[in-house]
């Protein structure tokens, strides 16, 4: 089966920081005045995360007066992955991403970098009610997508995601950088069409 979809999760892959709830939300938060334990804070950001409640009420019970847009802004691409995006494109794929995200920052950051005229679908934890590893946001993705896993190939900067991915029947790839992964989309390629 020939590969039609290149599946991206986006932090760690699309964008640079990987764990984005130690690296930029905790700081951002403690820049606010938030005393919460990180615990409680990883405790919030999950469920805000699986859509329990909104980006306003995550602000709200960590006791401060956060701004998605200004929290956003703190997110940067990962080099060479808009060039990645397209070759792909240019290579007649579909790209998609699976994400574990809160709803809000996932749409204000797609919107910040002009994503939704480069990825065709986005199957976010916190519209679909489900996190990576858990199977359920795979399938919600596949239906979104209208392929059977083989036609995916799907890159996570998580080892855990892309195991559970794989038991799937996804073709997939733990994310180093973009120009590894291109290398290694260009060879799955080569197999599937042969000279």
């Amino acid at each position: 089966m020939a590969i039609e979809v290149v599946a991206l999760d986006a932090m760690g892959v699309i964008y640079e920081a990987a764990d984005d709830v130690s690296h930029l939300l905790l700081p951002y938060l403690r820049s606010k005045g938030c005393e919460s334990s990180p615990n409680e804070i990883n405790r919030l950001y999950r469920a805000c995360s699986l859509g329990q409640f909104s980006s306003a009420e995550f602000w709200r019970r960590c006791g401060v007066s956060g701004s998605d847009a200004e929290y956003c802004s703190h997110h940067a691409m990962t080099p060479g992955m808009r060039e990645f995006i397209c070759d792909c494109q240019a290579l007649g794929l579909t790209v998609a991403v699976i994400s574990n995200d809160v709803s809000e920052w996932s749409r204000l950051l797609r919107q910040r970098f002009a994503l939704d005229a480069l990825i065709a679908s986005w199957t976010i934890s916190g519209d679909v009610g489900s996190r990576k590893p858990d199977k359920a946001i795979f399938d919600k993705a596949l239906r979104s997508l209208g392929v059977p896993p083989r036609n995916v190939f799907f890159f996570d900067d998580r080892p855990a995601n892309v195991a559970s991915a794989n038991r799937l029947g996804f073709r997939s790839a733990l994310f180093t950088d973009a120009e590894s992964s291109s290398r290694l989309l260009r060879s799955e390629l080569s197999h599937d069409n042969p000279p």
